[in-house]
């Protein structure tokens, strides 16, 4: 419930109750980060998205899923803190900004609905504030805190009007985590309103993330992000042996990273898979996807550019445009098309890097 300037309200800030909470939650260490990379191989059927599996040093072969039956977070509304004034002049401020953006909005989640948690986000918000956390050393509380302290303020959405929300805190270079071994933790707290006739105790989702090189801190964000959608109250989706007190968690159990459109992530267990993976789009090379079938063919007559409308194997409606090829432009692909789209046959298309059909074939 927002906060207003009625007479007679008593408030009680949340930022106390921050300050008598036992703290649980999912964690991470620095990631060994092996890398990898996109194969042919990692899209059978001519799949636009798929999920990479990854059987690398300290990737799990194996796992038992736990249902807690608690509560999943979907979609997912981010809200991305810097906290400190040595993020003023921080040139990785933006480049996290821009990876958190693409990591929320992005496929990196869409391997999480079989847990019926987030399959995507938003970045709702970027905020900058310059006070400075305890240094040389912080703790989860102190981040609690200063997250309820935020909210208290209006200055992030209270958790009751978007219980969707996760609030996520980018630490300074200045200062370390006191626990030493952890890069990045997300946990909850109660958020306390106590009103005039009203009483507000919700369940605040957040998470940090200690500062290092970006690559590092995208890696900890992806892992802490995946863990906080599917277990966000530590009664959610946790692999076996489960635990209420110290989270074991979907992203602790596989080591692997991936650099995705310039952004690297953290591979996370799907059952479905029985792997570690990181959902992937197709963006590399010619290649054949297969199983289209085509709604509509459209064509320009005076810039000889022609696009089909089609629909791919797992049910993604898009468009394609036809790479002009021959000095007519597209007739011969042209052709193919329009007698697949009549018959209702299926094709398989030819497709640059760059999104355009070179060559057809009715399957």
């Amino acid at each position: 419930m927002s906060k207003d300037a009625e007479t007679g309200k008593r408030k009680t800030r949340g930022a106390e109750v921050a300050r008598r909470i036992d703290f649980k939650g999912g964690r991470v260490t620095v990631p060994r980060m092996p890398r990898d990379v996109v194969r042919e191989a990692d899209f059978p059927g001519g799949a636009d998205t798929v999920n990479k599996k990854f059987t690398n040093p300290g990737d799990a072969s194996s796992a038992t899923i736990v249902d807690g039956g608690g509560p999943r977070i979907t979609p997912v509304h981010v809200s991305l803190i810097f906290w400190g004034s040595a993020w003023q002049t921080d040139s990785a401020r933006s480049a996290l900004t821009n990876a958190v953006a693409k990591i929320v909005t992005g496929r990196y989640l869409s391997a999480l609905g079989q847990y019926g948690a987030a399959t995507s986000g938003i970045l709702t918000r970027v905020l900058f504030d310059g006070s400075d956390p305890p240094s040389p050393t912080f703790t989860t509380q102190n981040v609690a805190s200063f997250v309820i302290g935020l909210i208290d303020d209006d200055r992030l959405p209270e958790p009751d009007a978007d219980w969707q929300h996760l609030y996520v805190v980018m630490m300074p270079r200045t200062t370390t985590f006191a626990g030493g071994g952890l890069t990045g933790f997300h946990a909850r707290v109660l958020w306390s309103d106590y009103d005039l006739f009203d009483v507000d105790n919700d369940q605040t989702h957040f998470a940090w993330v200690q500062y290092g090189p970006v690559d590092t801190m995208t890696a900890v964000f992806s892992h802490e992000l995946a863990e906080a959608v599917t277990d966000p109250e530590g009664n959610g989706i946790q692999v076996a042996p489960a635990s209420a007190a110290n989270w074991n968690e979907i992203g602790d159990i596989c080591a692997s990273t991936l650099n995705v459109d310039g952004v690297v992530v953290q591979s996370y267990w799907s059952a479905l898979d029985n792997a570690c993976v990181v959902p992937i789009e197709r963006s590399t090379g010619m290649q054949w996807q297969s199983g289209i079938v085509i709604l509509g063919v459209f064509a320009s007559v005076d810039t000889k550019n022609a696009w089909i409308f089609f629909k791919n194997q797992l049910g993604v409606v898009g468009w394609r445009k036809i790479q002009p090829s021959t000095p007519d432009g597209c007739t011969n692909v042209l052709q193919i098309a329009i007698a697949a789209q009549q018959s209702g046959r299926q094709v398989q298309c030819l497709i640059t890097n760059a999104g355009e059909i070179v060559a057809i074939q009715i399957l």
